[in-house]
């Protein structure tokens, strides 16, 4: 059961000690004395309001300029699970805490409001008529005002707060209680109104005063709307339609009354003004960006606490390199990559030996929080009108995911797709597409095996994500929760916040009309007419097998080098490890009489870049027939260098096309997972299927790992062997 030590009450006031000495006055008189006072001081002029905090024997806080800023500090300010808000000129009646408390009892209940009587008034006579709960975000700009409001806090800090760009003191004075009391219901709580709640507040303003109050009130809500709208469209809209049309309900009736409304023109004109002021203002989560002002304490400093708050609905558009990785059955089957770490197993295995599934399960849920992309699934859009999108998996379930194949396994004999694949087939389209399998192998060690598809992002990509999903040392760190963002209410409103989220990339009207005419308009109903087509094209490539044409058997096999003296001996060539790797692959195959051409690709991704999941540009490189290793080498170097410069690569004539060849670097360092360190890292490529050769080099500590994967009827082990023996030098 709650008690009253479990709330603070929080005054926020500002050159206004008459006032509060009259408020603390009256919060001591009705409020029991275990609950604790909270005065946020708002930088008042003087040192006055200090005094009369400390006079009472309530805590002091001193805060930035604006009233969310000063509840903000309130909040983390406070010491006790719940707290509850009040205004300077407001004082509430006796039992306002205990009417209050028992409505938190209920675990749904995340926001708690009472009512505001001005002093002239009575309780008994006031016209009143309000429902008690509110349950959804367009309620919630009814359930209450700031005179009076409670909250668990927990909850706001989770927010990250009320929104600082809102409240007076700030240009937009008005609406950060509406804009909280919406947010926590978007979140899932319920609001509860309670009337017999009670303060009385006095009201001041007068003349101009009052029309200036309400020309701020308008600023916040306008304010308010604009970022709604960026959030969530729909939800934006309907807010706005319910304040523009009261704030004209208001007008018209004034009008009719023939009573005064010029506090009611400002308001609209507020809303108006705020609207547009605020329509380009960047907004993180569900705040305005803006950062928030430090407070100081009287006491012990506040906890620090994670400001971000839960964004809206998520919508990311497929660029039109991901969307050909999806274009079609065969070329979903084909992109799907992956990699194996090979695990110590010390710190992975039960006493009988097994894996211990708990803690692995434990390990990957804390470290996949790191990587937001992986709780995203594709959709596509109505009739093809945009790309496919990545949304949030709503029904996200980690267990389907994570598998643990029975027995243990022999990472030399068994097949080696299966370490990452098992059984299972391809990834299903409606999950995030990814996941992991942890396999015991007949050396005591384990086999964590990821598998991805390339439409999630290409290699270096990918490995950025793998350092989140490992660690640098075998201490396992705590990660956050991540934010949790929701997906569009339908997919027919993917094009709707697809083109909310491009409109707000354009800096003004004008370039975002070039910006569209950009592309042709031919082009772009060719993409729109090819989605809506790709069904048939399924159909015809059932009915006459090309499945089997264009994914033909397979092999995989792998081998490892050493890194320093793979890099002395590509030195010694003349060339880079790159150069070196994909000369020896050239080298590698029979040889031709146009010589031999392998794709390379080359990385226009900057360091720690996100948004952009593949961002890579092919080079055919080129090798002249009859050549010897180090003339390709030279051969190789100069074009990769010209193309990595963006310079224009000297025409090559055309040889045969083997396939594509690729070195990524990981780390340097060890890396571990759950405690355990990865001894040994495999990537598996994903490459056309009809092609001769793929090969993929990882560096990983002092090792260089390459995969190397032919067609079946290719001698993959003849390739792989002389290849390694290029790179080591033992055909000299």
């Amino acid at each position: 059961m709650l008690t009253p030590s479990d709330i603070s009450v929080i005054v926020c006031t500002r050159n206004r000690p008459g006032y509060l000495r009259e408020a603390l006055a009256a919060i001591r008189k009705t409020t029991p004395a275990e609950t604790e006072v909270v005065v946020v001081d708002s930088a008042s002029d003087t040192d006055e309001t200090r005094q009369i905090a400390e006079e009472a024997g309530v805590v002091y806080v001193l805060a930035g300029a604006g009233l969310s800023v000063a509840r903000n500090a309130g909040i983390h300010a406070s010491a006790r699970p719940f707290v509850i808000f009040t205004d300077d000129d407001c004082l509430p009646e006796e039992g306002w805490i205990d009417v209050v408390l028992p409505h938190f009892e209920d675990p749904t209940v995340g926001a708690v409001t009472g009512r505001m009587l001005h002093r002239s008034e009575s309780a008994a006579k006031a016209p009143y008529r309000r429902q008690r709960l509110y349950r959804t975000p367009v309620q919630g700009l009814d359930a209450g005002h700031g005179a009076v409001m409670a909250f668990r806090r927990e909850m706001l800090l989770r927010m990250g707060g009320f929104d600082d760009a809102l409240g007076a003191g700030k240009p937009w004075a008005g609406a950060e209680d509406l804009d909280i009391f919406v947010r926590i219901v978007r979140a899932g709580s319920t609001i509860v109104h309670d009337a017999t709640c009670i303060v009385w507040h006095n009201n001041t303003r007068e003349g101009q005063d009052y029309v200036n109050l309400h020309r701020g009130y308008g600023l916040g809500l306008g304010a308010m709307i604009a970022k709604w709208i960026h959030i969530d469209p729909v939800l934006g809209t309907r807010l706005a339609w319910r304040l523009v049309g009261r704030s004209v309900v208001r007008i018209v009736r004034a009008f009719a009354r023939k009573k005064p409304a010029a506090h009611e023109h400002a308001m609209f004109d507020g809303i108006v003004t705020g609207a547009r002021q605020a329509w380009r203002t960047p907004v993180i989560g569900e705040r305005f960006a803006s950062a928030s002002p430090s407070a100081s304490v009287s006491r012990a400093p506040s906890r620090a606490v994670d400001a971000s708050t839960a964004p809206g609905a998520s919508v990311e558009l497929l660029r039109i390199l991901d969307e050909t990785h999806l274009a079609s059955n065969i070329q979903y089957e084909t992109m799907h990559t992956g990699c194996i770490l090979v695990l110590s197993g010390r710190n992975l295995r039960l006493d009988d030996g097994s894996l211990d599934q708990e803690k692995i399960l434990a390990g990957v849920d804390r470290l996949v929080r790191r990587v937001p992309e992986f709780r995203l699934r594709v959709i596509d859009s109505p009739l093809g009108m945009t790309a496919p999108a990545w949304v949030p998996a709503s029904d996200f379930d980690l267990r389907n995911h994570v598998h643990f194949p029975e027995g243990t396994h022999d990472l030399g004999t068994d097949r080696l797709r299966w370490f990452i694949e098992g059984d299972r087939g391809l990834l299903p389209r409606d999950r995030p597409l990814w996941d992991f399998t942890f396999t015991l192998l007949t050396t005591g060690q384990v086999a964590f095996g990821a598998r991805m598809h390339h439409a999630n992002g290409d290699a270096k990509w990918a490995m950025e994500r793998l350092t989140e999903l490992t660690e640098a040392s075998e201490v396992s760190e705590e990660t956050p929760l991540p934010r949790t963002a929701r997906p569009p209410a339908s997919r027919a409103l993917v094009p709707l916040y697809a083109a909310r989220n491009w409109w707000r990339l354009q800096p003004n009207v004008s370039a975002a009309w070039r910006e569209y005419w950009r592309k042709p308009v031919v082009k772009r109903v060719k993409r729109v007419v090819g989605r809506n087509i790709r069904p048939l094209k399924e159909v015809y490539a059932t009915r006459r097998n090309l499945r089997a044409s264009f994914i033909p058997p397979f092999t995989d096999t792998y081998f490892e080098v050493d890194a320093s003296a793979t890099a002395r001996r590509a030195a010694k060539l003349r060339g880079s490890l790159n150069d070196l790797i994909v000369a020896a692959a050239m080298c590698a195959v029979d040889d031709d009489r146009d010589g031999i051409d392998v794709m390379v690709p080359v990385s226009r991704r900057k360091k720690g870049e996100r948004a952009i999941r593949n961002h890579v540009e092919m080079l055919r490189a080129h090798g002249a027939p009859s050549s010897g290793l180090p003339e390709v080498i030279a051969s190789v170097r100069s074009q990769v260098a010209a193309f990595a410069r963006g310079l224009a690569v000297e025409e090559q004539p055309r040889g045969r096309s083997i396939g594509y060849v690729t070195l990524v670097p990981w780390s340097r360092e060890p890396r571990f997972f759950s405690g355990d360190v990865v001894e040994r890292f495999i990537v598996l490529p994903a490459s056309d299927r009809r092609d001769e050769l793929a090969v993929f080099a990882a560096v990983y500590g002092e090792k260089i790992t390459l995969t190397v994967t032919t067609r079946a009827e290719l001698d993959t082990d003849g390739i792989a062997g002389r290849l390694r023996s290029m790179l080591e030098g033992a055909d000299e």
